[in-house]
């Protein structure tokens, strides 16, 4: 148990830590995208209001650009490479200015201008270039800038990126591993406190226990069986099943790991099971739908436990003259289904009613004899076989409890 609880605090923190990396590095790879795209539409824009060129001077670019406009310099004009497209109003090219760029792209131009009239696009990325349309006395005006340079380093900042993100998640991991341990170790020195506690106290108690039973029975030998004496013997016998139930659950997540999974017959451990307890029940109405031959691959002991506790709900819980139905089918999935007649059970109980302690009703359940812990074990069972228990009622206040086995593929 204590294995686990550590692999799952080292799983919920690696998810945690990576979850917080990955939006901080992507939050920094898409600010730098954006802030590339927007200098490049600035530059763009300044080009277009300039007639396809480059000012040489700052003065010419105008007073209305904004603030945080590109710093060309005497030297923007060769630092960045450009072509210019200039098409009618007929959507035909009438020139390809090229002069500001090294690479032939007068066959690539036509392509870009189809593909970016028929986007209807102002604006936008193709391939290695950033683009801008404007009209302007009828004639419209593209601007390809070359943006090859920030997408490289803009792949570069992405690569370098996962790569911090794989090796800062490799460190913590590795931290994680080692300090894990020390994290939980109070859970766990506590757990085994409660443990040892369990065990020692369930001893000492075996044995005034052990003597009350022997002073009843030699009452009733003196004095003869009286209410008082059989009294004694039931809160004996309950005490004692307590004591076996508490020793159980706290060595049960030891045992549990230790499961032998074979293939079963489901339907004979559940026949030899309803036999026992209908031999022990013999006033309750008991309905069964049981299903010949349901193998399942698990271990043995446990899912006759299993069984045993599920009966053990259902009959000791059933409202008087009410009945029981079990059922067991297998088409894809074996699904083992138990209901029984009740009381009214609130939705929110149900949700509870897996939790080591819990118990729906507690007057009735003192009269019963139960003690909480039975479907807690029930639902450790079924985790452990990569099943599924659940529990509902219907419109006719049957309680109903469902166990599916899933298939092995």
């Amino acid at each position: 148990m204590t294995d686990k609880l550590r692999w799952r605090f080292v799983l919920v923190a690696m998810v945690a830590i990576a979850t917080v990396m990955v939006i901080v590095l992507s939050s920094i790879n898409m600010a730098n995208i954006y802030k590339t795209n927007k200098n490049s539409d600035e530059l763009l824009s300044i080009i277009s209001d300039n007639d396809g060129r480059i000012p040489f001077d700052e003065h010419k670019i105008p007073d209305d650009r904004p603030p945080k406009k590109p710093e060309l310099g005497p030297e923007g004009r060769y630092l960045n490479r450009y072509f210019t497209v200039r098409i009618s109003e007929s959507d035909s090219i009438i020139s390809v200015d090229n002069t500001n760029i090294a690479a032939d792209v007068s066959n690539i131009a036509i392509g870009y201008v189809n593909q970016i009239l028929e986007d209807g696009q102002s604006k936008g990325t193709i391939d290695n270039y950033r683009y801008s349309l404007s009209t302007k006395n009828g004639t419209s005006l593209i601007v390809f800038l070359d943006i090859s340079k920030e997408q490289h380093i803009n792949k570069s900042f992405l690569t370098v990126s996962l790569i911090v993100l794989f090796i800062s998640l490799l460190i913590v991991f590795l931290l994680l591993v080692v300090l894990s341990k020390k994290a939980i170790q109070p859970f766990v020195d506590n757990l085994n406190r409660q443990k040892e506690f369990i065990s020692n106290a369930s001893h000492e108690i075996k044995t005034p226990l052990a003597i009350l039973s022997a002073n009843n029975e030699v009452l009733e030998l003196i004095s003869g069986e009286s209410k008082w004496t059989i009294s004694n013997h039931n809160q004996i016998r309950r005490l004692k099943y307590l004591i076996e139930q508490m020793l159980m659950l706290s060595t049960f997540e030891e045992k549990i790991d230790n499961l032998v999974f074979h293939e079963i017959d489901l339907s004979k451990i559940l026949i030899d099971a309803m036999t026992e307890f209908s031999a022990i029940y013999t006033n309750i109405k008991v309905k069964t739908s049981i299903q010949e031959d349901v193998f399942i691959l698990a271990d043995k002991g446990s899912i006759v436990q299993l069984v045993n506790i599920i009966l053990d709900n259902a009959f000791k819980y059933v409202t008087d003259d009410g009945n029981i139905f079990i059922e067991l089918s297998q088409n894809k999935d074996a699904i083992l289904s138990v209901s029984n007649s009740c009381e009214l059970i609130n939705k929110e109980d149900l949700n509870k009613i897996f939790d080591r302690f819990y118990r729906l009703d507690e007057a009735r359940t003192r009269q019963k004899g139960g003690n909480g812990m039975g479907l807690s074990i029930a639902k450790a069972i079924v985790d452990k076989h990569n099943a599924k228990i659940s529990a509902e009622t219907d419109d006719d206040n049957n309680f109903i409890m469902k166990v599916k086995f899933y298939r092995k593929k």
